[in-house]
């Protein structure tokens, strides 16, 4: 009878932290932009005549509140995706595919475009790929995991780099007579304080010189070590506060 009840109770662990966290999480951002949106409400019905009227005074004001409500709904879109593949990643199994290296180099600049688009005009993206193998060499991963991975990566060091510059470098290297591919993720941001370093990767653990200066949960990182976990590979992190952080996944293998 406890066989049989094991994977129900589990399930109905997993259901109830799941729950524990979207309304932890989700109360923020949905709180700011009701008071927005009530906001912009009150002031459209009380000054819609001056509104059209006096165009300069009103409509910065309207910007920024609609600006405000479109960051948090971002916040909001990123966090439920990020717990919804979690919950995949973690209680679903991993199917894994033979992705050719010009894939996984197609998959990195996707991923550095897109993030691209939104990153600060004071921080710099370089780019350095440095494979010398066939283009039919090939890696055994789920190339949606290889994306996450990159993308949550790039898109933290991005985040936590007010000016400066954001290095990835994917190389290919050899070790024990076998190829492999690694990948180091460099930034000048922020940093990470030194007693925080051991935390990082923990869920919802943000660390507290970054808790009150950008949005985010910490759900990111704890995927990317997830996926990292089950697929055998090497992370490394370094990070000094206000010098920057360098995360490294390695043993990739070709």
């Amino acid at each position: 009878v406890k066989k049989m009840l094991a994977p129900i109770e589990y399930l109905s662990s997993v259901q109830k932290k799941f729950a524990e966290n979207v309304s932890h999480e989700l109360r923020t951002p949905l709180s700011i932009i009701n008071m927005h949106g009530e906001i912009l409400s009150e002031k459209i019905e009380k000054e819609e005549k001056n509104i059209l009227e006096d165009k300069e005074k009103f409509l910065p004001s309207f910007k920024k509140g609609i600006n405000t409500i479109l960051e948090e709904v971002k916040t909001i879109t990123n966090l439920i995706d990020d717990l919804l593949f979690e919950a995949r990643i973690k209680y679903s199994e991993v199917e894994t595919e033979e992705v050719e290296l010009q894939r996984v180099r197609e998959i990195l600049e996707k991923v550095i475009e897109n993030l691209s688009i939104n990153k600060s005009l004071n921080v710099e993206i370089l780019l350095t790929i440095k494979i010398k193998s066939s283009h039919k060499a090939k890696i055994k991963m789920n190339p949606l995991h290889l994306e996450r991975i990159f993308n949550n990566l790039i898109s933290n060091s991005l985040k936590f780099t007010e000016s400066g510059n954001v290095e990835i470098v994917l190389e290919e290297y050899q070790k024990k007579f076998k190829k492999n591919l690694r990948l180091s993720v460099i930034d000048t941001g922020i940093g990470i304080k030194e007693k925080d370093l051991k935390r990082i990767g923990e869920r919802f653990f943000r660390g507290e010189n970054a808790e009150f200066e950008t949005a985010g949960t910490g759900i990111g990182f704890a995927i990317v070590k997830d996926l990292v976990k089950d697929y055998g590979l090497d992370m490394s992190m370094e990070s000094k506060e206000k010098m920057g952080t360098k995360v490294i996944i390695q043993n990739i293998l070709i």
